[in-house]
């Protein structure tokens, strides 16, 4: 969801959840990102447990464009480092979906940057 600053963008998706009745887990990508990628996944992890554990849940990844200013300040590639998030949110879906012995609920991601 791109927008410019104050343009209502978490109240929406928030405003969403609330009408489907779902948990809404919202992440500050500033927060999330560090300069180790070990404790960048970390966060990243333990926001989805939180959404894995109530799901079904909304999770609303905000202000995605930090990871094109994170790669730039640790010189990775933009792609590389958000390939390798996605990778780690998708391993921890299927983990989570694992241990729910059957059950499956979803969940949905959003992300939404300052344009």
């Amino acid at each position: 969801i791109p927008g410019s600053r104050r343009s209502l963008k978490q109240v929406l998706v928030c405003s969403v959840a609330r009408h489907l009745g779902v948990h809404l887990v919202d992440c500050n990508m500033f927060s999330i990102l560090t300069p180790s990628e070990r404790q960048t996944t970390r966060n990243l992890v333990a926001c989805l447990r939180e959404a894995v554990k109530c799901k079904p849940a909304v999770v609303h990844l905000r202000r995605i464009n930090a990871i094109a200013e994170h790669a730039q300040a640790n010189q990775q590639q933009e792609g590389q480092l958000l390939a390798s998030l996605v990778r780690d949110l998708a391993k921890n879906l299927r983990e989570g979906e694992a241990n729910d012995q059957g059950r499956r609920y979803p969940v949905l991601l959003v992300a939404s940057c300052e344009s």
